[in-house]
């Protein structure tokens, strides 16, 4: 949530159109349900009523077009493309009413992540700079992924970590890598 309050401001500082503004500010708000819809689930499994705390506020950062680009990418393109691939494996194994919340998930998170491409399109056209910025962290992601996850049994109505592992490998052959090709 109050990571997409920071990225409208961001992209106000940059002058971003108009629709990737107004969608960054529909993407809080999906959060927001998001939250309000894992906070329900998480409370029948607890037996008992469960609600978020404070969390620290974000500090404002300065209009920086390769930061807001970088920051984007690893986020909104990679993070939300494996989450929204997570949650649809997720709703598979899940019993009904837990996938019915990934789905929504996924559904939502798909949508996040295509704002994100869309946003590192519009930042990195004909911007060499953006473009060897996403590049460079793109290598610096993969470089960090993990080469062997230890097995383990999942928690119901979640993925184990090998099942995530497969999910993060199938994201950055699939969608990521391919997406930043054609974008950068």
């Amino acid at each position: 949530i109050a990571s997409f309050a920071r990225t409208t401001l961001e992209l106000l500082a940059v002058g971003a159109p108009a629709a990737l503004i107004a969608d960054a500010q529909r993407a809080g708000l999906d959060e927001v349900a998001h939250a309000e819809l894992c906070f329900a689930v998480a409370s029948r499994y607890a037996g008992r009523s469960l609600a978020p705390g404070a969390l620290p506020a974000l500090a404002p950062r300065a209009a920086d077009r390769v930061r807001l680009a970088r920051d984007t990418f690893v986020e909104g393109c990679v993070g939300e493309t494996i989450s929204a691939m997570c949650a649809v494996r997720a709703a598979e194994a899940a019993p009904a009413g837990v996938a019915a919340v990934w789905r929504t998930l996924a559904a939502d998170e798909t949508k996040h992540a295509e704002l994100a491409w869309r946003t590192v399109a519009w930042l990195a056209r004909d911007d060499a700079a953006i473009a060897s910025a996403l590049h460079a962290v793109a290598a610096e992601l993969r470089a960090a992924e993990p080469a062997d996850v230890a097995a383990g049994a999942p928690l119901p109505g979640r993925l184990s970590a090998m099942a995530i592992a497969a999910v993060r490998r199938a994201a950055w052959r699939d969608v990521i890598a391919p997406a930043l090709a054609l974008v950068a």
